[in-house]
């Protein structure tokens, strides 16, 4: 229960969503510079609760993008993975990493489900989660920048 994680959740929900806004704008850049998010999990984040910051670490998985899947399951946390990271032949592209992010905002202001009634975030927060985690990549937000 004293887990960085679970403290980290425990935070207020504004407090989470100011450090999933960094997460955001990083990925937004990332994918700007050309790179796609890989093996990326809640592992990768240090969050400094002494100055109320996060830190994304382990980026040397990423890789430059669009791609190819050429291996099936990709390396990474299944709870983070999006369908495509999946299947061998499946396109690997900034979707995939709104994925990644929704994911992640469903997680840490969540419990990891599509419930509503777990989400702390907010109605609005939870909708744009729920939109960039979809399966169904036609759905999900065109780039990290358009998720920001």
């Amino acid at each position: 229960p004293d887990s960085a994680a679970n403290r980290f959740r425990r935070l207020p929900p504004e407090t989470v969503a100011a450090a999933l806004d960094t997460l955001f704008d990083l990925h937004a850049a990332v994918h700007r510079a050309g790179w796609i998010p890989g093996d990326f999990y809640d592992g990768c984040l240090l969050y400094d609760f002494a100055a109320r910051r996060l830190r994304v670490i382990d980026l040397d998985a990423y890789h430059r993008g669009p791609t190819v899947n050429a291996m099936g399951r990709m390396f990474g946390s299944s709870r983070f993975m999006a369908p495509e990271e999946f299947r061998r032949g499946a396109r690997i592209d900034g979707r995939t990493g709104v994925f990644v992010l929704g994911r992640a905002a469903l997680l840490l202001l969540g419990d990891g489900t599509d419930d509503p009634a777990a989400f702390r975030g907010g109605a609005a927060l939870h909708a744009v989660a729920r939109r960039a985690a979809d399966p169904v990549r036609a759905r999900r937000f065109a780039s990290p920048a358009a998720l920001a």
